[in-house]
């Protein structure tokens, strides 16, 4: 019926109805996987919250959870909580080039400039081939007023893409 529901659009019953089948079997990842879907659409953080923290528990291993959680968490405004999670993610897989995007984001929504720029340079040191941690480092640094150590990394990009547009731009300003 959930699904019937939401084929017809009618969120109310078919959250209503996948509820009551992850309430009568609480391992029914399908139903899970579905008010997912459903709570984050509805923007429900905490149930949302809920679903995601169920599969990470249990074992499920798919990094998307662990993202989307993380993802949740920031728009709650739960910094703490966001970075816990990554945290978790990469103790199981090692540093990735998306753990730390994530996680400088976090930081700039945070305003935690100390913590976003460490990030941003842990990126840059462990992917310095890496185009867009660049134009990400330089682009944040220039917000910052720190036109100087941007100029620097705007030159580096150019060096690795000497085509490349945003460095050639914000090089000429």
């Amino acid at each position: 019926l959930a699904k019937l529901y939401a084929l017809q659009k009618d969120q109310v019953n078919a959250r209503k109805y996948a509820e009551k089948c992850v309430e009568l079997n609480p391992d029914m990842q399908e139903f899970r996987e579905f008010l997912i879907d459903i709570c984050g659409s509805e923007k429900d953080y905490t149930a949302l919250n809920e679903h995601l923290e169920y599969f990470i528990k249990t074992g499920a291993y798919d990094e998307s959870y662990y993202f989307r959680l993380a993802r949740s968490y920031r728009q709650m405004g739960s910094f703490k909580d966001a970075i816990d999670i990554l945290d978790k993610l990469q103790d199981k897989t090692g540093y990735k080039k998306e753990i730390g995007k994530a996680k400088a984001l976090v930081y700039q929504q945070q305003r935690n400039k100390r913590r976003l720029i460490k990030e941003l340079d842990l990126l840059e040191k462990s992917f310095p081939d890496d185009t867009d941690v660049l134009i990400q480092k330089a682009t944040m640094l220039q917000s910052q007023g720190e036109h100087e150590k941007a100029m620097v990394t705007f030159q580096k990009l150019l060096l690795l893409d000497p085509d490349n547009r945003a460095a050639s731009q914000n090089i000429i300003r």
